[in-house]
């Protein structure tokens, strides 16, 4: 079963209200998992996850972007970090339509998620969820407060990441497992990379088989600024003496 009936309720976050709603959610969703024990929870995820089966070729596509991605725009330099995983969000809904799902990118228009799905043929629900990507073997930061910690995973979220076996599905109501191991850092929330493995490989029904590229490390890459600076200094007509200075 998806959920964890039968075992120890988990005694970490006890004080956390977003827990308490998780852990009062269990029994609310535990008929309806057992009838359909072989699902992820999510019908949208489900949908998702049976129409790549069905046509691969979106997928495949996703994996190229996303190769010349990490491989133009390093993301371990801070400046790229975060423009990195914009585009990993644009370039995932892309390929999450194409399963005839409605998507939309939230970005920084919302806090703890980042698209809205809704609209597939076989269901009418809508789900809001988290993008969470890796181009590395590091744990994963769900949350940065200012001033504290923040919340912990409050969305359903999906991962990316090469030690991954594919687009791993976890939404904090259903999972109390690998929700358990979310650890609290003083300025945020992490969930370790382990942990999730882990969660994808003893619940299949909650991954979609993907092979994440791996960051190459390219030293040479485009400082996505500096791209950005050169464009716009390069395409506007008005603009002359900045175009003589450029680096």
């Amino acid at each position: 079963m998806l959920d964890d009936s039968g075992q120890t309720p988990l005694p970490l976050f006890n004080d956390d209200p977003d827990i308490q709603v998780a852990r009062t959610a269990r029994t609310q969703t535990q008929a309806r998992l057992a009838a359909s024990a072989t699902q992820s929870g999510s019908p949208i995820f489900d949908h998702w996850r049976a129409g790549f089966k069905q046509d691969p070729i979106a997928l495949e596509e996703l994996a190229t972007v996303l190769t010349e991605l990490v491989a133009q725009y390093n993301p371990s330099r801070r400046a790229n970090r975060h423009i990195v995983g914009g585009v990993v969000e644009h370039v995932l809904a892309a390929a999450l339509r194409s399963t005839g799902t409605s998507v939309r990118v939230q970005g920084d228009d919302q806090k703890g998620f980042d698209l809205i799905a809704e609209h597939a043929p076989s269901t009418s629900a809508s789900e809001q969820i988290s993008v969470k990507s890796s181009f590395g073997d590091n744990d994963y930061k769900i949350s940065n407060g200012l001033g504290g910690s923040g919340k912990p995973m409050t969305h359903s979220t999906v991962f990316l990441g090469p030690s991954l076996p594919g687009i791993t599905y976890v939404t904090p109501n259903i999972h109390l497992t690998v929700i358990g191991t979310l650890r609290n850092t003083g300025d945020g929330w992490t969930l370790p990379r382990k942990a999730l493995l882990e969660h994808a490989q003893s619940y299949p029904h909650c991954v979609i088989p993907f092979g994440m590229p791996r960051n190459p490390g390219n030293p040479a890459g485009v400082d996505v600024a500096a791209d950005i600076a050169h464009q716009l200094i390069h395409t506007t007509d008005s603009v002359r003496v900045l175009r003589e200075h450029l680096n």
